[in-house]
């Protein structure tokens, strides 16, 4: 009875757990494509074209598998964000409950008390830590998620091999640390992780053990032989990111080492996060500031060394912690100094050590533990408020880091986006004074300038974003756009076809393209190019909206209504498109929809004149005539003209006021406006 009552209460703490990290994290589902996600998501032909898997391992072999899940989210969902955070959100999910199970299994084989509530804790913390958002919310960051999942099933598996002597739990073990090396780089220790759980938690028999020791050693070259087949690349996205010098692995290493500190604190008390943090490197051996977080290392390394004999299991959960930080610290020199998901993999073992530390009290920490799992919640779920708005994400790592160019540029797209178009050039023009050679800075300039209407300086900058990289599709295509608006249909054809070469599956370059070929009289050409553009990016109003207007001037009024009705169903808030259609209802003698129609177009644009003389027509249809006045009135205080002088006597005359019919409709005779006979004759009007 007791045992079912605790067994209740566990289930009861799971559940409610888990419903306060669906909460914490459900506004980070809408949450936009962020920093490299945009650009390798929704502008990468590789992820965007599912059948061709050799694409997808040339772009990075070493994150094959999680970029592999990113293609087939896009073949799901296309470009709706929301699906790839719940793929995302569903990993976490995964990772956390198979880290409680491991943790359960370990403390309950081992006989350490209250062994359910220990799993837990750890799970419970890895769940709903707010230093764990950028690693989930962060879709690019999938490959981190991915990689931690197979690090620790491969842990699990490999546990209950030693613990059952099953070689299927082994077989597991192996599938999942040989799928790790495919998610990202992190995955390189966990053979080495696998061996300190040996050693330390197994009694040894290495006439058995050498078998299946040389079948994990098997793994270990993997990520090394495709890191030397990437080098070049890793090469150049360094010196782009740093725009000088490359760091020595010496510097690099010391800077890491001072890092610690921040670490520890993310860790224990999550305040002051944000995106993209501004981080110093340091100097040299000299330099102070790496000191601190080296006496961190040395007495973490002397606590696992102490408890090795005595408390096996926190050493080894400490060794855990390491190898999670050990790839990105010290063996792997990366661009970036500091990212929070880096600390992913690494609170496996954090939150599992703080689960184990309170096992033997369970009840006196389960208020501190409720309390605590709330409070994380409460931040994660902030943090996710955040990455639900670029502007709200950029500014808040502007506030920390107003310096770093990347941040500065990442913050003026987010205001260019939102409609504030001189902070943004403002912070490009910076940007790129700091960092002269970026090509991605240049192009969000002209891009920027292109918005204000600085034609020619945005082609400059345009000029200069390609001439440092020309293989940017997105540049070509901004640049065909600019031509367009300059109507240099030569220049903008040739733009947009290399944007196309460069990327089949770039929805607004195909776009672009049809808007140049309708304009060249190209018409055959141009509705292939909408279409391809619609098949691409369903969700997107314009090719749905040129479309029409092609079908439109050559006649085909059923083809025409189909796609500006598509448009509107896509994006509502499109006067002139909602005026069209109200047209052609009304020729369709379909009054009533037609009015719908005019009046959700009046109510976007109140003084779009063609608006009211067009619900001015279609009112004197339905005998509404003293409204068609009112409208008819509108139009002409807006814009006056024979045709609005036309239909005003038109309703005066069918109202029955005959001279203020007879007045207007002499106006618009003066304007060549034709006059119904049968009115003509009785008005004796010439």
């Amino acid at each position: 009875m007791h045992r079912l009552k605790r067994d209740t209460w566990v289930v009861l703490c799971i559940l409610a757990v888990f419903a306060l990290g669906v909460w914490a994290y459900w506004p980070g589902l809408t949450a936009p494509f962020q920093f490299d996600s945009e650009a390798l998501v929704l502008r990468n032909p590789e992820i965007q074209d599912l059948s061709r898997p050799g694409d997808i391992w040339r772009l990075n072999a070493k994150r094959f598998l999680s970029q592999l899940t990113l293609a087939l989210d896009f073949s799901v969902h296309g470009s709706d964000v929301v699906g790839f955070h719940a793929t995302n959100l569903l990993i976490h999910a995964l990772t956390s409950v198979l880290l409680g199970f491991f943790v359960w299994y370990l403390c309950k084989k081992r006989q350490i008390p209250n062994s359910q509530w220990v799993g837990v804790i750890a799970g419970a913390l890895f769940w709903i830590h707010p230093v764990q958002t950028q690693a989930v919310t962060y879709i690019w960051q999938r490959s981190v998620g991915l990689a931690t999942l197979f690090f620790v099933a491969a842990l699990f598996c490999h546990a209950c091999f030693r613990f059952s002597g099953r070689r299927l739990c082994l077989i597991g073990a192996w599938s999942c640390a040989f799928l790790a090396m495919f998610c990202k780089e992190i995955s390189f220790t966990l053979p080495f992780v696998l061996l300190a759980m040996d050693v330390l938690l197994f009694d040894q028999s290495w006439r058995t053990a050498w078998r299946y020791w040389i079948a994990y050693g098997c793994l270990v070259p993997i990520i090394p032989v495709l890191f030397l087949m990437d080098w070049d690349a890793h090469l150049v996205s360094l010196h782009m990111e740093q725009g000088v010098s490359l760091y020595t692995p010496l510097t690099y290493w010391l800077t890491q080492l001072s890092q610690l500190p921040s670490w520890l604190r993310l860790g224990a008390f999550p305040t002051g996060q944000h995106l993209d943090y501004d981080v110093t490197p340091i100097a040299g051996l000299l330099d102070p500031a790496w000191f601190l977080g080296g006496v961190i290392a040395v007495a973490w390394m002397g606590l696992i060394a102490w408890f090795w004999r005595r408390q096996p299991l926190i050493s080894f959960l400490g060794l855990l912690v390491c190898g999670g930080l050990a790839v990105e610290m010290g063996t792997y020199l990366l661009p970036d100094l500091f990212f929070e998901h880096r600390l992913y993999l690494p609170m496996a073992g954090a939150t599992a050590l703080v689960a184990l530390l309170a096992s033997k009290t369970p009840q006196k920490w389960m208020p501190v533990f409720a309390v605590i799992v709330c409070a994380f919640a409460w931040l994660t779920h902030q943090r996710n408020l955040v990455w639900q708005s670029r502007v709200d994400l950029w500014a808040e790592s502007f506030r920390f880091a107003p310096q770093k160019p990347r941040v500065m540029a990442n913050y003026a797209t987010a205001l260019f986006e939102s409609g504030d178009s001189k902070r943004a050039e403002e912070l490009l023009r910076s940007a790129c004074a700091l960092e002269p050679a970026h090509p991605d800075y240049a192009s969000k300039l002209g891009l920027v300038l292109l918005g204000l209407g600085e034609n020619f300086e945005a082609l400059y900058w345009f000029d200069k974003s390609l001439a440092l990289d020309g293989n940017q599709a997105h540049v070509f295509n901004h640049r065909a756009g600019l031509f367009i608006q300059m109507k240099q249909w030569s220049r903008a054809l040739a733009d947009v076809k290399r944007a196309i070469d460069l990327n089949p599956n770039l929805p607004s370059a195909w776009q672009n393209q049809g808007v140049v070929q309708s304009m060249l009289q190209m018409t055959d050409a141009a509705i292939a190019s909408f279409q391809v553009a619609i098949k691409l990016d369903p969700k997107a109003h314009e090719p749905h909206t040129n479309l029409g207007a092609v079908y439109y001037r050559q006649g085909k009024r059923d083809l025409a209504k189909r796609h500006f009705e598509a448009s509107i169903a896509i994006e509502p808030e499109q006067a002139k498109i909602l005026e069209t259609l109200a047209v052609m209802y009304s020729d369709e003698q379909k009054p009533e929809l037609a009015l719908d129609h005019l009046n959700r177009a009046i109510a976007l644009e109140p003084k779009r004149a063609s608006a009211y003389l067009n619900r001015g027509i279609v009112l004197t249809k339905v005998k509404r005539f003293k409204d068609a006045i009112l409208d008819l009135d509108h139009y002409l205080s807006l814009h006056a003209s024979g045709a609005g002088f036309l239909h005003r006597g038109l309703a005066y005359y069918y109202l029955g006021d005959l001279g203020s019919a007879t007045r207007d409709l002499s106006y618009a005779i003066q304007d060549g406006q034709r006059v119904p006979q049968e009115v003509r004759n009785a008005l004796h009007l010439p």
